[in-house]
């Protein structure tokens, strides 16, 4: 189980993930690299069939050189796209075979989806995958979007955090993207109900400085300040409650 949240903001990329891996039906063990860097500078983050994705990585990693090289993101897309698909379809196939063999279905054991931060002409950018392979830019208008078994609680918290902290844009930011996300892997990892997400948090950021592009796995360091700043965003909200039970 696994929950990726990735925000676009006006200064670069930020790519957060939990840190807890299931392995069989209930087997939890705790993971540090679901976030990836892809030299030179690019993000790789996964959900889903843990040896398929490591096997689509191991091929992005192998073509990373033409990719981050293209000038025109659709034509990166659909590079990355072919590369996931040459080892989704297979596995579907594997999938099918097994179920007429053996009467039940894996799909499920090979859904997979990727998200992939990489600077094209200068600009970082965001692109989500599918279990089909088909992409989706995360752009300045729509600025969040999460994978993973704790999305469909994740991306409402996202969406209050926009209209309320960002004004229905993005996070002008880094650091506001970086504070944003790890309050939603906290908010989920609390609420998660059973959903196999939580432990200490990932955090990756892509950015430019001094016309530079920099890719970086923050440091536990970093992140705890952030982490500290969330009890006092909730206190600040909480502290309406008093105009409520005075009125």
């Amino acid at each position: 189980m696994t929950l990726v949240v990735g925000i676009r903001c006006r200064d670069g990329i930020i790519i957060g993930a939990d840190s807890i891996t299931t392995f069989g039906s209930a087997i939890e063990q705790e993971s540090r690299n679901k976030l990836k860097l892809i030299e030179p500078c690019g993000l790789f983050a996964s959900a889903g069939a843990v040896g398929l994705n490591q096997l689509i990585e191991q091929r992005l990693r192998a073509n990373w050189d033409s990719i981050h090289e293209m000038k025109d993101l659709a034509d990166a897309r659909n590079q990355i796209s072919a590369i996931m698909w040459s080892e989704v379809e297979p596995a579907l196939e594997r999938v099918s075979k097994t179920r007429a063999a053996l009467g039940r279905d894996f799909t499920e054991d090979v859904r997979c989806n990727l998200m992939v931060a990489l600077p094209i002409q200068n600009s970082p950018r965001l692109v989500v995958f599918d279990e089909c392979a088909q992409s989706l830019e995360v752009t300045l208008d729509s600025p969040f979007l999460s994978i993973g078994s704790g999305s469909f609680q994740a991306d409402p918290f996202l969406a209050f955090v926009k209209r309320v902290f960002w004004d229905d844009s993005a996070p002008k930011t880094i650091a506001a993207g970086i504070f944003c996300v790890l309050w939603t892997l906290d908010h989920v990892s609390r609420v998660n109900a059973g959903l196999g997400v939580g432990g200490r948090p990932n955090v990756a950021v892509l950015e430019y400085h001094d016309q530079t592009c920099r890719a970086q796995i923050l440091s536990d360091d970093i992140l705890m300040e952030h982490i500290q700043a969330i009890p006092a965003a909730e206190g600040r909200l909480r502290s309406f409650r008093e105009r409520l039970d005075t009125s």
